[in-house]
């Protein structure tokens, strides 16, 4: 067992450094891990979030590059190999939404050019927003689907216990604002200390 996980990190490392290259990012050394799949690199003087898939978990990765891409105001980058993908955008500096109880009208303002663009958030949590310069960003776009989508047809549908619309969980109807509603209305509840698990 520990074999087959000390296998799994290195194959994770190499893919990193293959996509580290990709981007024209250098080697991996200066790689800061932010989570079991991402990390935050410097390319110059900005710092990005690179997030790296292996082959099962690509169709999330690429639909969220999709949905980013549409998206006029959200810089990113993708790349694939036979083996993994990658995703590159601008790293943002700031605190976990439950660090910030007054940063709901933000949110919902951030909500609303989305919802604007034709698209729904689909996984609002505490975890997946960002709140920095008196501003809330999302992160985590891998479930950002177009209104209108036949759940059924998601390429990938998320559960977040608590926060995830009940249609989204049992694959029925088509993609909606009123997903992220269900969802914003459940993280105004977090208490201030709780992040969401």
């Amino acid at each position: 067992m520990a074999r087959r996980a000390r296998q799994a990190d290195a194959d994770v490392t190499l893919n990193l450094a293959e996509a580290m290259a990709a981007f024209g990012l250098g080697d991996c050394a200066g790689a800061i891990p932010l989570g079991r799949r991402s990390w935050r690199v410097r390319s110059g003087s900005a710092d990005w979030v690179l997030k790296l898939s292996e082959t099962a978990q690509v169709a999330g990765l690429r639909n969220e590059a999709r949905c980013l891409a549409a998206l006029a105001e959200v810089e990113c980058r993708f790349t694939e190999s036979d083996r993994w993908a990658a995703l590159l955008r601008p790293y943002i500096e700031g605190e976990a939404l439950a660090a910030q109880p007054n940063a709901m009208e933000s949110l919902s303002g951030c909500l609303a050019r989305l919802h604007a663009q034709g698209f729904a958030f689909c996984d609002l949590t505490p975890a997946n927003v960002i709140h920095s310069g008196g501003m809330c960003h999302l992160i985590d776009w891998e479930f950002c689907t177009p209104i209108g989508t036949k759940v059924e047809d998601m390429p990938l549908r998320p559960y977040s216990s608590g926060f995830t619309h009940p249609d989204l969980i049992w694959g029925r109807g088509l993609v909606r604002p009123e997903f992220d509603f269900f969802s914003l209305e459940r993280a105004e509840v977090v208490p201030e200390n709780r992040t969401h698990c």
